[in-house]
């Protein structure tokens, strides 16, 4: 009979047992679905967040910097010993006279030094100006050049731009030089204008 009572204890105590664990998890079953459900939304929204930013990226274009486009040449670039020339980027609203006032020179000296030059002036032409002396009817055209390649031994590049050696030198002050890097501003001789 003690072997039957303590059986009925145990059930009883299981079954007690089991009424407190259902119970318990009857209180903490909304609380577990809420954080699971808050869980699985969590990272079904970041999902469709970082596939709406993928689709984002893929069709719109990306957005432009701030940041400023570089010069083409910083102004003025002084060239030649002798003969001082620069190659001046013109600005908006700038004139011949102004440049000619500037550099001790005139504007007929500086419209015959240039191989080609458009009036009015272009905003960001390049232009080559003799400083301190307007005799220049003896001299060749120039046209302004930056070299691109790596490095380019003086040979290669007159006869590659199709002018002449010596006046590259010279008028470059290029005395002793064999060869120029890319980034160099150079005023290259012509001939005739137009070339």
């Amino acid at each position: 009979m003690k072997k039957k009572a303590d059986q009925i204890g145990r059930t009883i105590g299981f079954i007690c047992w089991l009424m407190i664990l259902s119970i318990l998890f009857a209180c903490n079953l909304p609380y577990y679905i809420q954080s699971t459900n808050a869980s699985v939304a969590t990272m079904v929204a970041k999902t469709v967040d970082a596939q709406t930013i993928q689709r984002q990226n893929e069709v719109l274009p990306p957005s432009p910097t701030n940041t400023p486009a570089p010069n083409p040449t910083p102004t003025p670039i002084f060239i030649g010993v002798d003969h001082q020339f620069v190659i001046h980027q013109a600005k908006s609203g700038e004139t011949l006279s102004q440049y000619a006032d500037q550099y001790k020179t005139s504007a007929g000296a500086i419209l015959r030094v240039n191989n080609s030059l458009n009036l009015p002036l272009w905003d960001d032409a390049l232009i080559i100006i003799p400083v301190g002396f307007t005799d220049v009817v003896q001299m060749p055209y120039f046209q302004p050049y930056r070299v691109d390649a790596g490095k380019i031994t003086l040979e290669d590049l007159a006869r590659e731009l199709a002018t002449d050696l010596e006046d590259l030198i010279y008028y470059n002050a290029l005395f002793g030089k064999n060869e120029v890097y890319a980034g160099e501003w150079l005023i290259i001789p012509r001939k005739s204008p137009g070339y």
